[in-house]
């Protein structure tokens, strides 16, 4: 993936609000977004979501990352932590992710 800086991304109200609630830096965000160990298609429409694995091996947990590339940013969707380590195939969305933003 392609270098990312903080002025290349657009946050969305709601990312903003997510990444306050599960105290996930910026810092943090861009880390999944630069070295992602899974990338998967967004459950929106035209999104990408990507995971970096994050915790010990006693508490586990992934920070996910939905978002949308536009106009030479990505837009970031939604960020979460899901703990433990989730299945393969679909990213795990979080149960209060506005009904816009799913498919």
């Amino acid at each position: 993936m392609s270098r990312v800086r903080k002025s290349d991304l657009d946050w969305t109200s709601h990312a903003k609000r997510k990444r306050k609630y599960y105290q996930l830096s910026q810092t943090r965000v861009l880390k999944t977004l630069r070295n992602p160990d899974r990338v998967e298609k967004g459950m929106a429409p035209e999104t990408v979501a990507c995971m970096k694995r994050m915790g010990s091996d006693k508490n586990p947990w992934e920070a996910w990352v939905m978002w949308k590339e536009s106009d030479h940013q990505k837009k970031i969707i939604s960020v979460w932590r899901y703990p433990g380590t989730s299945p393969e195939g679909e990213p795990p969305l979080p149960e209060d992710l506005p009904e816009s933003f799913r498919e």
